[in-house]
């Protein structure tokens, strides 16, 4: 089995764009990028901020949001490039989509959710390259806004 670990871009700004990453993670290397992760994210939470973490978002690790409010930005940088770099290190596809959101209200899908979309083309090229990858073996699709098991 794979794990792909969707992660969203959020509109905190009126971005232009929604963007969906994507990591896909042999079942067999979960438990260690899931404990490299933690120990490299908790490193940089103050102790006294640990209970409010539920998840992990690289959109608040680089805008020093929620948690990482008040931490230095040369620290949060070090930290993602750290997780880029172990994301590499282990041979991890990472997969994206982008949508603007200016020319999807333009066109005639205007009324369609940019994230949605983004998710939905970012899953389709999973399906499409591990179809001839991976025979009969299921995916298990993680994200904080959408859940979604591809067979």
């Amino acid at each position: 089995m794979h794990i792909a670990y969707f992660d969203d871009s959020r509109d905190e700004r009126g971005s232009a764009l929604a963007i969906i990453g994507t990591v896909v993670i042999p079942d067999e290397k979960f438990h260690f990028l899931e404990t490299a992760v933690g120990l490299t994210v908790e490193q940089f939470i103050p102790e006294e901020k640990w209970e409010e973490f539920e998840e992990f978002h690289a959109a608040d690790l680089y805008g020093g949001h929620g948690v990482f409010e008040n931490i230095d930005e040369g620290l949060r940088k070090q930290a993602i490039r750290d997780l880029l770099n172990l994301v590499g290190a282990m041979h991890l596809p990472f997969i994206y989509s982008a949508v603007n959101r200016r020319e999807l209200e333009l066109s005639a899908f205007g009324s369609s959710d940019p994230v949605d979309l983004a998710f939905r083309m970012c899953a389709k090229a999973i399906e499409n390259i591990y179809a001839t990858l991976v025979k009969r073996k299921a995916f298990v699709c993680l994200s904080s806004t959408i859940q979604r098991t591809l067979n």
